[in-house]
C-alpha cells in the first residue's frame, strides 16, 4: 500500500468514526480508529480544508485544557426524498431533505390536482436551489419503468416517457424511481424489525381495479426481466376484503413461498388475520404460511421506505 491509499483508509477510518459518534475529540478519534494522536490531528487538518470535517466547538478536558470537538460536515451531501400519494380527488406530494446523519433538515407537503413532467420539474427545482449539495433524489411513485420507460395508471400525462432519463438530465442529479408498494414494504420492515436482506419479504396492495406485488430477495426488489414483475391485474379483486386478502395470501405463497407477506388494503383490519388464515388453509398447507402483516394505510410505510431509502442510498454512496 502506497502513501496515497494508506492516507485516503485513514481518512476513511477517521470518518466512519465520526458518522459513528456524531461529534468527537482528537485523543478519542485516536482511541475509536487505532491511529496515534497525531496521525488524526494530521488527517483533521486535511479532512477540514476538504471540506468534509468541521471544528464545532471546545469542552474542557479532565486536565482543565480545553478540547475541541469534531464533527462530520453533514451537509457535505444530501438527498432529497419526494413521493406522490392520492388526497381526496387529487394529490398530495411530500418532500424532505436528509443529511449526513439521517436528520430531516427540511420538508414539505403540496396539495395538486394532476401529476405531470412539468409538475414535478417545478416542485423540486426550487427544493435544489435551496440546498445545492443535494446529490441524490429518490422519488416514490405509483408505476413503474419498462426497459427505461414508465408506465402508470395513476398519472396519464406520465405514460411512456423515459422519467427517470429526463428528470436526471434535467436536475443534473441521480434519481432514483421506486414504486410506492416497495417503498411500502421498506418502510414495514423498518417499523417491525423484519430483516428484508434475510428473508424473502412480499407486499401486496390492492385498490379499486388494480393491483401490485413488491417482491424482495436477498434484500433487493425482484422487478422481473423487463421490469414488469409484480402487476398482477385484477386477480384479487372482489367486493370482499377478507376474500381479496386470502386470495392474495394464498397466490403468493404458492408461487413464492415467502417468510413474509404484507397486506395493503384500507378495508382490511388487523383482527381479519384469523378469518384471512382460515380460508388459506384450505388451499396451502399450514407448514408453508408466512408471517403476516394486515396494514390498512399504506402511506406510513411509504413516507418512512421513502426516508430508508434516501438516508441508505446516500450512506452507501458516501462510503464508495
Amino acid at each position: 500500500m502506497d502513501k496515497k491509499d494508506m492516507r485516503e483508509k485513514n481518512q476513511e477510518l477517521i470518518l466512519c468514526a465520526l458518522r459513528r459518534l456524531k461529534k468527537s475529540s482528537k485523543p478519542n478519534l485516536a482511541k475509536e480508529t487505532g491511529l496515534s494522536v497525531v496521525t488524526v490531528n494530521a488527517h483533521l487538518d486535511a479532512l477540514i480544508a476538504k471540506g468534509e470535517v468541521e471544528l464545532v466547538e471546545e469542552t474542557l478536558s479532565i486536565g482543565g485544557r480545553p478540547a475541541r470537538q469534531y464533527r462530520l460536515n453533514s451537509e457535505r451531501h444530501l438527498a432529497l426524498g419526494a413521493y406522490i400519494t392520492p388526497e381526496g380527488a387529487g394529490f398530495k406530494l411530500t418532500t424532505f431533505v436528509v443529511n449526513l446523519f439521517g436528520d430531516v433538515i427540511s420538508g414539505s407537503e403540496d396539495l395538486i390536482d394532476t401529476v405531470n413532467l412539468e409538475f414535478l420539474q417545478n416542485s423540486i427545482m426550487p427544493v435544489l436551489t435551496n440546498f445545492p449539495n443535494i446529490s441524490y433524489i429518490i422519488l416514490g411513485l405509483d408505476g413503474e419503468e419498462l426497459k427505461g420507460i414508465f408506465y402508470t395508471p395513476a398519472y396519464a400525462s406520465l405514460n411512456g416517457i423515459a422519467l427517470k432519463e429526463t428528470l436526471s438530465a434535467k436536475m443534473e442529479r441521480t434519481v432514483v424511481l421506486t414504486r410506492d408498494i416497495e417503498a411500502a414494504i421498506i418502510g414495514a420492515a423498518k417499523l417491525e424489525g423484519i430483516a428484508v436482506n434475510e428473508n424473502v419479504t412480499v407486499g401486496v396492495s390492492w385498490k379499486n381495479d388494480s393491483s401490485h406485488i413488491g417482491i424482495f430477495f436477498n434484500g433487493k426488489p425482484y422487478l422481473g426481466r423487463d421490469g414488469f414483475a409484480g402487476n398482477i391485474g385484477k386477480e384479487i379483486n372482489t367486493n370482499d376484503p377478507i376474500e381479496n386478502a386470502a386470495r392474495a395470501l394464498s397466490l403468493t405463497t404458492r408461487v413464492l413461498n415467502p417468510n413474509y407477506v404484507i397486506l395493503y388494503n384500507e378495508k382490511l383490519r388487523v383482527n381479519d388475520y384469523d378469518r384471512i388464515k382460515e380460508i388459506v388453509l384450505k388451499d396451502i398447507d399450514e407448514k408453508f404460511f408466512p408471517k403476516v402483516l394486515i396494514r390498512p394505510d399504506i402511506r406510513e410505510d411509504y413516507g418512512e421506505g421513502i426516508y430508508t431509502l434516501a438516508a441508505s442510498y446516500l450512506q452507501i454512496n458516501e462510503a464508495v
